[in-house]
């Protein structure tokens, strides 16, 4: 104790010894017992801490543990049984084996391990915590997600001994976050995708976000219009209109009169980047931020230009049409599909006394109530229904075509009622789809005798008087009901009241489960509200120290945001009540706002009231929920508002969700669609490829854009989608199903297909045009030598008597100089410079000319085994052709027939009269009008696909060359078809055999008479004075040998330059001129310029080609007739003499 007894017994010690000894004692004494009353002191706070934090362990939400450190639990709070499912006894025995996944066990195990290591060292810190998220099983086997944190316990003398810990249920907000990522996905699909251009901006209108369809409808990428204006896009007068509804919308908002899901839309015009004007529907709706005030603008825009435009000349129709119908005599009227009024002529005015501006738009019969007095269907309302049905109302109507015709008492016309006579018809638009009906009506007499009118009333008072016996007996038996339902009502509230108090106990039951919540933990003396302990979480979420709280209340820190929040809770407590789970909002020490879920309690602690309060930090969460909220805000408006589809389904493929417009789309109500798999909108090579879209989709976990896929509507029809698909995950990030976008492509796709057929037709017509013109050339260095053998041969004949033998010789060569021609008249059809003459000829006659010549009899015997058969249509309309090159055309369709069949088959000729109302699209594209049609169509093995496009082109063959055709069989058709402004249509399936379809344009001309030969002495000269003029020597002396034996005098030149010099000096009766020399002037700069010699000057025209723009040019001037070479004495005389007759 500080001194030894053996001291007091000393004898040598003095008595002022003794006394300071004694002095001494006692001070030792005194300090003894202070370290005694400190320890006492110590123990009293050690057993208040005791009780404090037992207090404050049983009250968090939070589950506190500890364990040693082989991983037994040595003790958990009440929490446990919430978290784990486990009470307190059973987890005592159990393990952290027996409360993680075992992959987190594993886990568990390597941080401890790792951490004891480090915790040998001396610079290891004992107050190390770790955070970090684990996988945790509650007692029925299933998982949750914690948040745990957690640190050593340590002994006295410095070694860990086991571990501390809170775990914290953290699924929900990680569950909320996970929406909130997949709202912003959806979003972010949304506006990548559709086809709208959406935008968000500021209250100051300036963008904060652009879609990429900017690109698509402006012009503009995205980031250059991020650094523009609304103002720069919205012209100024749509600008006016989008600030007039912008402060109607603030101005409601102020009043507290808005609707939060108001969505305005509006059709705004707008400028392009290139200066263009287009037209948008925007569909406008407000952004609200976590106070429910409106912080944006969401804008879906929708390119209407094509709309607008299609109303404007709708507009402009309808008006016509309106000024015609108001001048018609009979009052007249027209509904729409929707049975609305949309005019209502003069006449009809005057007949019902009703003007047309308070009837207009008016629908449900209201336009029969001026002739009946009231609601019933007149003749327009009837066009569609059974003639049993629309007899009920118009006895003795008749049909003609699809029109009602009848006559019928309207009682309400003219106040006394009158008898009238209408016609109804309905109305189609171009696709053939009735739009609404038109009604024309006329007072055909205003005489009734009053035996009828009586006879009627009488009708109608028997019908009033069985209407009321229906309405007794629905009224009794509304009675019985009646009875029946206050049953049913008696049985509702009893079983309401059992339900009640059901809901009664299991709401106390969840109160006194959950009537405190975690993290934040303070006691305080309930007296004056001084805290007397905080959790750790506490001082860091208020930025205070321990000891600046300790002994202060809330109030001294400035803990309340709102003094109203303080005076409730206190309130509640002085009532003797407690506060669970208030969401109140309170600040820290830099005045920083949290929302709070607060609980508090009185409780006894050393026998002295406390307040023992809890609350939980949501502030994140709440962000959470309002971004969430704002971006399912976006989502469902977007969704709703947009053109395109857009839909949800599970890995399955079923529909779980989809918007209006992919219902519209499908064709099938939302309700059928949920549930529906692709399988049932889609053939089997469609289902396969939407399947390995979406397999590719779960694979790869990359979103796919665009792809086209075929669907097949709810009404039979097909259609095409571009789709674009990425995978929809849960909050632990696995599948869970798909979302995507589907927009309708089939217009596209129509149009793309259509400009790939009309750029095929173009090409083909191209193609034929180059190789056309390549055969004139070749034609026309043909002609003429074949022009001087032919003329040079008939001079010949005209100096050879008849009995000779060389005479035999010049006829043969004449004979083969024809066959030269008819090779060169083939090149010149194909160049659609052939056909030189346009007679009026029956088709039906070409057919059975054809079938008597040699040639068919030909056909017929190289092919024994075919049948050939004609159908020719009697009373068959006439066309303007040529004969020779119709009956060519006709040899070549029917020799190709022939020889496409190599054993038995039939090749059918037929001819008939149609009319195309609407363009038929083929081979060729036909237009609408009246055709005269041949068909030669075969059974043999038809035409490859891959030879189809080619079957036109001159020499194109898959015969022998030179044995059985020459390759320009088919192309002759088609270049006389297309000289007669026909069409070609070709149908043909390999094995089964090709039919060739020819159209040509009706004339109403009738047919002429043929021609005789004339006699020569009709043609024959008397001594006039010719000029020919022609570029080809051998022409020129052919001309004048001719002309010179009909008796006329004959100079020829070389040019016409040359013919102008001539003729400076000399004169001629008429010219002989060629239209085509080169090089130098041609034959219509040649006419000109010796017109202004001789304004008189007469003129025949001659050329290798057919009739072209400069011969018209040519005879408009004065020149006469137009003669084709080669050069012909009967032809070219009759020409010279008519021309120097007129």
């Amino acid at each position: 104790m500080g001194f030894k007894a053996s001291e007091m017994n000393d004898n040598n010690k003095t008595k002022q010894q003794l006394i300071r000894e004694l002095a001494a004692m006692r001070q030792q004494v005194a300090q003894i017992e202070a370290l005694e009353a400190r320890r006492r002191q110590r123990d009293d706070v050690l057993r208040e801490n005791e009780s404090r934090y037992g207090k404050i362990a049983k009250y968090t939400p939070d589950l506190i543990w500890t364990m040693d450190l082989s991983g037994r639990i040595t003790y958990v709070n009440n929490a446990v049984k919430r978290i784990h499912g486990w009470t307190i006894d059973e987890c005592l025995n159990l393990t952290i084996q027996d409360l993680v996944s075992p992959q987190q066990a594993a886990l568990y195990t390597a941080i401890i391990e790792e951490e004891l290591k480090k915790a040998t060292e001396p610079q290891y810190d004992r107050n190390t915590i770790h955070s970090f998220e684990s996988e945790d099983l509650r007692k029925d086997g299933s998982t949750f997600l914690a948040e745990i944190t957690a640190t050593f316990l340590w002994s006295d003398d410095g070694k860990p001994v086991g571990i501390i810990g809170i775990t914290r249920d953290i699924t929900e907000s990680r569950r909320m976050a996970a929406a909130l990522r997949q709202s912003e996905e959806k979003y972010r699909l949304i506006a990548e995708n559709s086809g709208e251009l959406i935008t968000v901006t500021d209250m100051n209108l300036r963008f904060t976000y652009i879609s990429p369809s900017i690109t698509r409808t402006h012009g503009y990428t995205v980031e250059e219009a991020m650094n523009m204006a609304v103002e720069d896009f919205v012209t100024p007068g749509s600008m006016q209109t989008l600030l007039k509804v912008l402060e109607e919308e603030l101005n409601l908002e102020a009043a507290g009169n808005s609707d939060p899901r108001r969505v305005r839309v509006l059709e705004v015009e707008e400028y392009k980047k290139d200066g263009t004007v287009i037209w948008l529907e925007s569909s406008i709706s407000g952004l609200r931020g976590k106070d429910n005030n409106i912080v944006g603008i969401l804008t879906v825009n929708r390119d209407i230009t094509k709309r607008k435009q299609a109303q404007e000349a709708s507009r402009k129709a309808e008006q016509r049409l309106t000024d015609v119908i108001n001048f018609l005599p009979d009052a007249t009227f027209v509904i729409d599909a929707s049975k609305r009024v949309q005019m209502w002529n003069l006449a009809m005015e005057e007949l019902t006394g009703v003007r047309a501006d308070a009837i207009l738009g008016r629908t449900d019969y209201e336009y029969s109530i001026p002739f009946y007095g009231g609601k019933r269907p007149m003749l327009v309302d009837l066009l569609a229904e059974e003639p049993r049905n629309i007899e009920k109302y118009y006895p003795g109507h008749k049909r003609q075509g699809d029109s009602i015709i009848a006559e019928f008492f309207a009682p309400a016309v003219k106040n006394e009622g009158a008898y009238i006579w209408g016609i109804a018809k309905p109305l189609y638009d171009d696709g053939g789809h009735m739009t609404g009906a038109i009604e024309s009506l006329r007072i055909t007499t205003e005489r009734r005798n009053a035996e009828d009118l009586i006879h009627r009333q009488k009708k109608e008072i028997e019908a009033s008087a069985l209407t009321m016996a229906a309405t007794l007996r629905k009224l009794e038996t509304a009675n019985q009901e009646y009875g029946h339902a206050n049953a049913r009502l008696e049985e509702a509230q009893r079983q309401m009241t059992a339900t009640n108090a059901k809901l009664r106990q299991s709401e106390e039951k969840f109160s006194k489960a959950f009537h405190l919540g975690p993290v934040i933990i303070t006691i305080s003396t309930l007296a004056d509200g001084k805290y007397v302990e905080v959790s750790d979480y506490f001082v860091r979420l208020t930025g205070y120290t321990k000891d600046e709280i300790i002994g202060h209340t809330a109030l001294d820190l400035g803990i309340w945001a709102y003094q109203e929040d303080r005076e409730k809770v206190t309130r509640i407590l002085e009532s003797g009540g407690r506060v669970v789970e208030e969401e109140l909002l309170f600040q820290s020490k830099s005045r920083k706002l949290y929302k709070m879920i607060f609980s508090a309690e009185r409780v006894l602690i050393d026998e002295t009231p406390h307040l023992v309060s809890v609350a939980i930090d949501i502030t994140e969460r709440r962000q959470v929920e309002e971004a969430l909220r704002q971006s399912e805000g976006r989502y469902r408006t977007i969704i709703e508002q947009m053109e395109d589809g857009y839909f949800e389904s599970d890995l399955a493929g079923n529909f779980t969700f989809v918007n209006e417009a992919e219902s519209r789309i499908l064709g099938y109500s939302r309700d059928e669609l949920i549930g529906m798999n692709n399988r049932q909108y889609q053939d089997e090579a469609n289902v396969d490829k939407l399947y390995q879209l979406f397999r590719q989709v779960y694979t790869t976990g990359e979103p796919i854009r665009s792809l086209d896929v075929e669907i097949i509507r709810k009404n039979g029809t097909k259609g095409f989608h571009e789709v674009s698909v990425s995978l929809i995950r849960n909050a632990e990030g696995r599948p869970i199903g798909f979302r995507g976008i589907s927009r309708d492509v089939t217009d596209r796709r129509r149009a793309e297909e259509e400009k790939r057929s009309l750029e095929d037709r173009l090409n083909r017509a191209e193609k034929m045009e180059v190789l056309g013109r390549l055969a004139g050339g070749v034609a026309h260095d043909l002609n003429n030598i074949l022009g001087a053998l032919s003329g040079y041969s008939e001079l010949l004949l005209m100096e050879i008597p008849e009995k000779q033998k060389a005479r035999g010789h010049v006829e043969k060569i004449m004979r083969s100089t024809e066959k030269g021609a008819a090779i060169i008249q083939d090149l010149l059809t194909l160049a659609r410079r052939g056909v030189t003459t346009s007679d009026v000829i029956n088709l039906n006659q070409v057919v059975s000319g054809f079938l008597k010549t040699p040639v068919f009899e030909n056909i017929r015997a190289n092919h024994p085994l075919v049948i050939f058969k004609t159908d020719c249509q009697e009373e068959l309309l006439n066309i303007k052709g040529s004969p020779v090159h119709l009956e060519k055309t006709l040899m070549n369709l029917v020799s190709n027939a022939a020889e496409s069949i190599a054993g038995n088959g039939e090749v059918t000729i037929q001819t008939e009269n149609r009319y195309l109302d609407s363009a038929v699209r083929g081979y060729d594209e036909v237009k609408e009008g009246d055709y005269v049609i041949l068909i030669v169509s075969d059974t043999g093995m038809g035409i490859p696909a891959e030879n189809r496009e080619k079957i036109f082109e001159p020499f194109y063959t898959r015969k022998t060359m030179g044995r059985s055709g020459t390759g320009l069989g088919l192309a002759i058709v088609w270049g006389t078809v297309k000289d007669l402004n026909g069409y070609i249509d070709v149908q043909t399936e390999v094995g089964a055999g090709t039919a060739f379809t020819l159209y040509f344009p009706v004339t109403r001309e009738e047919l002429i008479a043929p021609q005789q030969k004339e006699p020569i002495e009709r043609y024959m000269g008397s001594g006039e004075s010719i000029l020919v003029i022609d570029d080809i020597a051998e022409q020129r002396d052919v001309a004048s040998g001719l002309l010179k034996k009909l008796g006329y005098q004959v100079h020829t030149v070389s040019s016409g330059e040359q013919a102008v010099e001539y003729l400076k000096d000399h004169k001629a009766d008429i010219l002989v001129l060629d239209m085509i020399m080169v090089p130098g002037m041609d034959g219509l700069e040649t006419y000109q310029r010796i017109l202004d010699i001789n304004s008189q000057q007469k003129a025949i025209l001659v050329s290798g080609f057919a009739e072209t723009n400069r011969v018209r040019e040519a005879q408009r001037l004065g020149a006469g007739a137009y003669v084709k070479k080669p050069y012909v004495m009967e032809k070219i005389g009759l020409a010279v003499r008519d021309e120097l007759n007129r």
